[in-house]
């Protein structure tokens, strides 16, 4: 009788820890509010392949600031699980700042099997403003996720992608999706050997449904690409002063992994099942009991 449901709740999670199993990356910003340059959360549930590998900062000027920011920000459609802080990152006039993280070092390829899954939280102030993947070695940006700033929709989210194409010129992905300064947008990304994609603000992680053309692709022309590094920041120089957020940054092989939700009915079924082991355990005991009291009679 209580076997199904104790079967019930470890297959579930099961299905949770696999999950978590295949994050590759996690930065919740975690460390304490203050510079970025020299951070690293490292503390569970945070997670990185190479835990010794902090924040440095790139290009920019002693104008611009790269900072951790107190509290998380929120997924506007999903309920995303957050912890942590946020990073900050402030450009004034005729600045540019990024800031960078190794994985590993090792490196990505887009065409690995499988391919690989990225969200994460974005609170755009200007053009430009998102995350790269990034390769070290050459010093090439290879594929941009965030507000596009130049090509067709710009001061829309998009992709912009250099060294997964065939040639050097950019390649412009837009979703329609106007970033408004001061809002935050859900994004996430899958990276195949045929098709990168980006989701701004998906009402429904499971099956990707993202209505009112909030979605968008590169398909075409395709060639394989390396990535060891995060890059992110206001990735232009601006006209303007501009400050944006970003969060929660998810780098997996699945995307469950990398758009976790909470599962009440995970914790319901736990709950259950602890009552139905309680109540085995009891009714055991109680037969037990009786079956003595029988035999002493």
């Amino acid at each position: 009788m209580y076997l199904p449901t104790v079967f019930a709740v470890v297959s579930t999670l099961l299905s949770t820890f696999g999950a978590f199993a295949q994050l590759t990356a996690y930065d919740s910003f975690s460390s304490a509010p203050g510079n970025l340059a020299g951070a690293a959360s490292t503390t569970p549930p945070d997670v990185w392949p190479q835990a010794s590998n902090v924040w440095v900062l790139g290009d920019g000027t002693t104008n611009a600031q790269a900072q951790v920011s107190s509290g998380s920000l929120v997924s506007p459609t999903v309920p995303l699980q957050t912890n942590g802080n946020q990073a900050s990152i402030s450009a004034v006039n005729g600045s540019q700042i990024a800031a960078f993280r190794n994985l590993n070092s090792g490196s990505y390829n887009s065409a690995d099997v499988g391919g690989y899954w990225i969200s994460f939280l974005l609170n755009p102030g200007s053009n430009n403003s998102g995350i790269s993947l990034f390769d070290s070695t050459t010093g090439n940006e290879q594929i941009f996720f965030g507000t596009l700033g130049s090509g067709s929709g710009v001061g829309n989210l998009g992709i912009r992608t250099v060294g997964g194409r065939s040639t050097n010129a950019d390649s412009i992905a837009n979703t329609g999706l106007s970033a408004v300064s001061g809002f935050t947008y859900l994004i996430v990304v899958s990276i195949t050997a045929s098709s990168y994609a980006i989701y701004a603000n998906p009402t429904d992680v499971s099956g990707m449904v993202a209505p009112g053309g909030s979605s968008a692709s590169v398909d075409q022309f395709l060639v394989p690409f390396s990535f060891d590094s995060i890059r992110m920041g206001t990735l232009a120089n601006q006209t303007s002063p501009a400050s944006s957020a970003i969060d929660e940054f998810r780098l997996g092989t699945s995307l469950a992994s990398v758009v976790p939700v909470p599962e009440p009915s995970v914790w319901a079924l736990t709950t259950i099942a602890c009552v139905a082991l309680f109540l085995r355990k009891r009714h055991r005991i109680v037969g037990l009991t009786r079956s003595r009291e029988a035999t002493k009679g």
